[in-house]
């Protein structure tokens, strides 16, 4: 009877761990389907890469040669508007100023007015008019002594020949008059050319110093907010007139990521569309986005066919241009 006990014991006993195991494998069961359904949502965003936009690039040069006295910022630095970027010589500036108005005067000065020279060549051919109507009335005085035989026929072609050299003494001058009055007029239109080229050169230069980009010695930023790009310019340096001295970036209230969108996930973006955005450079942060741009155009990408996209940042949130991004794309 008490062995029977036992074993009835037994047989319970089993029953209910079996009962209770499986209860277990269930509850595994579902836990693996929710990590499952869980994960599937997940993988729904669209995982690519991007890169940080950088804004307008623009050279800063100056309209003429001048010294840098200092260097006030450095590659890589955000400078503000108004900002203080390098000093000059503006004595040297004024010089320049100078010198070109000096030229300016002296080619003036020489351009020929065209009076002294034509006068001249018209003049000598005046002379030579008078002469050949001279001699003109020579032959026609001795010609009909000629017909009358009172004279010889090589007397009479002596006239005749001096006649002829003197008309064409007359042609020659009247081409010289010719000659002076194109030369003149070609030495003229030289000598406005060089004085234009000047002028422009002058005005090129007092316009940027009175432009906002100079204060005194100082030459500032304009046109907004850059991040400086590049710097060519070193204190003391001459630089010659239009050399490039600095390469400013345009810089933007907030970020820009250029990316390639796989043609598969295409249907499943749309303007507006939230993402995420991850960097190194942020380490933990992640930054708002949405997709400001879709290209209509597929590009090839290697081996697949990609789309042109651009998230824009929310108001305020930056990155540093050229940097590497994770975008993840949220798909509801």
């Amino acid at each position: 009877m008490k062995k029977n006990f036992l074993l009835l014991i037994l047989a319970l006993s089993l029953l209910l761990t079996a009962c209770g195991g499986g209860n277990t494998e269930k509850e595994k069961a579902e836990n693996e389907e929710n990590e499952s359904t869980e994960q599937v949502e997940i993988d729904d965003n669209i995982e690519i890469y991007g890169v940080v936009k950088s804004g307008e690039e623009r050279v800063l040069n100056l309209p003429a040669a001048v010294k840098i006295k200092d260097v006030l910022v450095q590659t890589g630095q955000v400078a503000k508007a108004g900002e203080t970027l390098f000093t000059v010589d503006v004595d040297a500036l004024n010089e320049e100023i100078a010198h070109i108005k000096s030229q300016i005067r002296s080619v003036q000065s020489s351009t020929p007015s065209g009076n002294s020279s034509y006068n001249r060549a018209n003049n000598n051919a005046e002379q030579i008019r008078a002469e050949v109507k001279r001699a003109q009335d020579k032959v026609n005085q001795m010609k009909p002594l000629y017909d009358a035989g009172a004279i010889s026929a090589t007397e009479f072609q002596t006239y005749q020949d001096n006649l002829s050299k003197l008309k064409s003494s007359l042609q020659t001058a009247i081409y010289d008059i010719d000659g002076v009055t194109e030369n003149n007029a070609e030495r003229q239109q030289a000598s406005e050319k060089q004085i234009e080229d000047l002028q422009y050169q002058l005005k090129k230069i007092e316009d940027a110093l009175a432009s906002d980009v100079f204060e005194n010695d100082k030459v500032v930023l304009t046109d907004g907010d850059a991040i400086i790009g590049k710097v060519m310019a070193l204190k003391g340096a001459y630089l010659p007139a239009n050399q490039e001295i600095m390469r400013l970036i345009a810089y933007s209230d907030n970020s820009v990521v250029a990316a390639s969108l796989p043609e598969e996930y295409y249907s499943k973006v749309k303007l507006g569309q939230e993402a995420e955005i991850k960097s190194l450079v942020l380490g933990d942060e992640v930054l708002k986005g949405k997709i400001s741009f879709i290209s209509q155009i597929a590009e090839s990408q290697g081996t697949e066919m990609v789309f042109p996209i651009e998230v824009e940042l929310a108001d305020g949130q930056k990155l540093p241009p050229n940097s590497n991004v994770d975008v993840s794309i949220i798909v509801k």
